[in-house]
């Protein structure tokens, strides 16, 4: 939208945009500080694919150029913004985060039933591929009928149990490069006069009971899954539910691309909230790694970024003593890591990059808090704080503040004076280096019982100026 400001002979004409539907608008661009009058603008390109957008408007700053002098005739100006000026002057007016609208319908009823028809009722259901679904589907042994008679044309689906008390589960499933938004519905008893017999239920638990003869509206918002659940459950067997006016609501994921180089913490708070495809560039060691990432990763991302067989532990500090503080690691049984929550992984596969799709940013603090230290991840570059610990080589080192880390990783921030500080992981305890930075600086002498001198600590005993260290 553009406007003109009306102070002096119409100044300042300025663009606006909003990315809810109107009820909110942000300035992003103050075209013409000098006087304009008329204005117009259109855009090229489609919906699905913008291109430029035009202005035309008297400009008063071409007067001179013109030989005009009353404000009543400016001279026409023309200017083009291309889609890549627009996405710098707005970095969120990514058409990509734009939901897309789903009628599950089909046909010039509007409300013709999806399925594969097989001569009435059918035991097993596919969608056709003009929903925009990637699947659509009903649990076999589910009866639901399709376009057969005239009345039967009025629903989108309309299911009839077999059994009383039975759940029946149609399945939403996202096409590829798609996260599901939301979706609503309108939902009736379509074979009783009388009663309550019937509820539909969302995967979130959220629930309605339809009402007789009558169709009640239903929704769901802020799902952002690739899949999801509706469940039919009836008291009554052979009385079906009709649903009608049956929307899903689709966003596209962003690629993006976080590196461990670069701060990342804008381009995160950017996509808060939104699906994406994540290239990863990240360093993983076979072994252990710190790590911190704005996403949650199921059991099999895990595996698939860290390698098969990848351990992963959960930090916790709840110590009796500041100056005897022990800090634990525990195996997360369900092999998952929770966005924003700092992890000790056991990587079996070494990797620079990775691609991990269909996960959601979040933009929090990622910190694992503790009574005493709390294990914090970073999403830039940073230098570790004299003081403070971090995890190398299954062992915990004090940094001296000469320590750099990269971002993805995390660290033991003292939150107030602590003593000695021992480090187990599952139950076992570790090599412990205090009060020396890592690897070894100059003047610090580490050798192995053989009396070969090492360059960093290495697993067994390790003799460092003078004083024998157990790194496990």
């Amino acid at each position: 939208i553009f406007h003109s400001i009306t102070t002096g002979n119409h100044t300042n004409f300025k663009l606006y945009y909003s990315t809810d539907q109107g009820n909110n608008w942000t300035e992003f661009l103050n075209v013409q500080t000098k006087g304009t009058r008329y204005v117009t603008m259109d855009k090229s390109g489609t919906d699905e694919n913008p291109g430029s957008l035009y202005l035309f408007f008297e400009d008063q700053s071409l007067n001179s150029a013109g030989g005009y002098t009353d404000y009543n005739h400016y001279p026409l100006n023309f200017i083009e913004i291309t889609r890549e000026q627009l996405l710098q002057y707005i970095p969120d007016l990514d058409k990509s985060a734009m939901e897309k609208e789903v009628k599950i319908v089909e046909g010039t009823t509007g409300y013709n039933t999806y399925g594969n028809y097989s001569g009435g009722w059918v035991s097993s259901w596919v969608s056709n591929a003009n929903s925009g679904l990637a699947g659509l589907t009903m649990a076999t042994g589910t009866p639901i009928f399709n376009s057969y008679s005239n009345w039967q044309n009025h629903y989108n689906i309309c299911v009839r149990p077999t059994n009383a008390n039975t759940n029946y589960v149609i399945t939403l499933t996202a096409p590829d490069g798609y996260f599901i938004q939301g979706y609503e519905l309108k939902a009736r008893l379509g074979s009783s006069t009388s009663g309550e017999y019937a509820t539909v239920t969302a995967a979130d638990g959220s629930f309605f009971q339809p009402a007789t003869n009558a169709f009640t509206p239903f929704e769901v918002n802020g799902l952002l899954s690739k899949s999801t659940t509706i469940t039919v459950n009836s008291t009554e067997a052979g009385k079906d539910v009709n649903i009608v006016d049956f929307k899903v609501y689709l966003v596209k994921t962003f690629d993006i691309t976080l590196n461990e180089t670069a701060d990342m913490a804008a381009v995160i708070a950017n996509k808060d909230g939104k699906p994406a495809n994540v290239t990863m560039n990240r360093t993983i060691v076979a072994g252990f790694n710190t790590v911190a990432v704005p996403f949650d990763l199921t059991a099999e991302q895990v595996q698939a970024v860290f390698g098969e067989g990848t351990k992963v532990y959960a930090y916790s500090e709840n110590s009796d003593d500041p100056n005897e503080a022990t800090i634990n690691f525990n195996l997360v049984t369900e092999g998952t890591i929770t966005a924003n929550v700092p992890v000790l992984v056991e990587a079996t596969a070494a990797s620079t990059t990775k691609t991990i799709e269909n996960v959601v940013i979040k933009d929090e603090a990622p910190v694992a808090t503790g009574k005493y230290i709390n294990f914090e991840g970073v999403y830039a570059p940073t230098t570790v704080a004299a003081g403070d610990y971090f995890v190398a080589n299954d062992a915990i080192y004090k940094s001296t503040g000469a320590t750099n880390m990269k971002a993805f990783r995390a660290f033991l921030n003292a939150k107030e004076a602590v003593g000695n500080v021992k480090m187990f992981i599952e139950d076992t305890q570790t090599g412990i280096r205090e009060f020396s930075p890592y690897p070894a600086t100059t003047g610090e002498r580490i050798y192995n019982l053989a009396g070969q001198r090492l360059n960093k600590l290495q697993r067994g005993v390790n003799i460092v100026n003078d004083k024998k260290i157990i790194v496990k």
